[in-house]
């Protein structure tokens, strides 16, 4: 049952490890012996044989959680920051300002993989404000040319980029909807 558990969450805490597992290790022990001996009696094959066959099938019916993608709705970020390496000139480093989760985390490490320096700064310096315009302002200054816009991670206390017009200021990159909850939308600054 534990295995099934852990199969099933993919968790295991230290104290499952002494009050089930250990115990377990006799039972389960002389269940493989009992196997092995069923196998070699029933097919007739060595019981090295059997007992290799009875391993391939433990490993097998645990493989099902290693075999699908992990992490499937992930795969959006990756897009991102290749919507941004795809964008910027050649030797530039991206600024990009956005609400600080892990999705702008996760940007950062997809932008900056494949290189030996740093492609995409992290904006620390731009503070979003509480004005369309001053954010604008700022993001000019400081030469910020990426936005990356959730609704839930916008800061609450900002003006809604969503109901400002935008439209004269930003190109839209790309627009991704993560896990069916939370869309995502890049945008870079036009120049001027």
């Amino acid at each position: 049952m534990l295995y099934l558990y852990i199969l099933k969450t993919w968790l295991m805490y230290d104290r499952f490890l002494i009050n089930l597992i250990l115990p377990a290790v006799l039972i389960v022990g002389f269940g493989c012996e009992n196997l092995v001996q069923w196998l070699t009696a029933r097919w007739r094959i060595s019981p090295k044989r059997a007992a290799i066959f009875l391993a391939v099938g433990i490993l097998a019916f645990g493989l099902g959680k290693n075999v699908h993608p992990r992490y499937a709705e992930k795969a959006i970020f990756p897009q991102m920051a290749e919507a941004i390496i795809n964008g910027k000139a050649p030797g530039e480093r991206v600024r990009i300002a956005a609400g600080r989760s892990k999705a702008y985390n996760w940007v950062f490490f997809y932008a900056n993989r494949d290189v030996s320096g740093v492609l995409c700064d992290e904006t620390e310096s731009v503070v979003i404000g509480k004005s369309y315009p001053v954010f604008l302002s700022r993001l000019k200054k400081e030469n910020v040319r990426y936005v990356l816009w959730s609704r839930k991670t916008w800061p609450k206390e900002s003006f809604d980029l969503m109901t400002e017009s935008w439209a004269a200021d930003f190109q839209t990159i790309g627009k991704w909807n993560y896990d069916g909850k939370e869309d995502y939308l890049l945008l870079r600054r036009k120049a001027g």
